[in-house]
C-alpha cells in the first residue's frame, strides 16, 4: 500500500469512506464536492478504477447489503468480477428509497484487516 501523500484523491476518498463502512452513494457524495451529480457520474470510471485497485491490493472489501441480510446479521462479499459489474451500473452509486432512509441496502466498502497492518520491512511491523 502507498504511504500517505502517494495516494490519489480518489484513493484517499475511498479509504476514508471505507474506514466509515460507507455505502457507495455516500462515497460518491463525498468525492469531487466541486461537481454536481452529472459531473460526478460522467467521471465515475475514475473512481471505480481506484476502488478496484484498492480491492486488488487487499486493503478494501466491498460488501452488498439487503434488508434480509441485515436482519440475518450477515452480508455478501463481492468478488472482484461482481464488483466490477456493479460499479459499471450508475444505480449502484445512488441510494434506493429504502437505502436512503435505513442505510441497509446497497454496496458498502470497508477497510480490511490487511489495511491496518504496517508495511512489511518497517520497524512497526516487527
Amino acid at each position: 500500500m502507498r504511504t500517505p501523500g502517494e495516494s490519489s484523491h480518489e484513493e484517499e476518498c475511498l479509504l476514508l469512506n471505507a474506514s466509515e463502512h460507507d455505502l457507495l452513494p455516500g462515497v460518491l457524495y463525498d468525492w469531487r464536492t466541486d461537481l454536481e451529480l452529472e459531473g460526478k457520474l460522467s467521471r465515475l470510471p475514475l473512481l471505480a478504477d481506484a476502488l478496484l485497485g484498492l480491492v486488488d491490493q487487499g486493503v478494501v472489501e466491498a460488501r452488498r447489503f439487503s434488508p434480509e441480510l441485515v436482519v440475518a446479521g450477515t452480508f455478501e462479499v463481492l468478488s472482484r468480477e461482481d464488483l466490477a459489474e456493479a460499479l459499471a451500473d450508475p444505480a449502484t452509486w445512488q441510494y434506493t428509497a429504502r437505502g436512503w432512509t435505513h442505510r441497509d441496502e446497497g454496496v458498502c466498502i470497508v477497510r480490511t484487516a490487511q489495511a491496518a497492518r504496517p508495511p512489511i520491512g518497517t520497524a512497526d511491523a516487527l
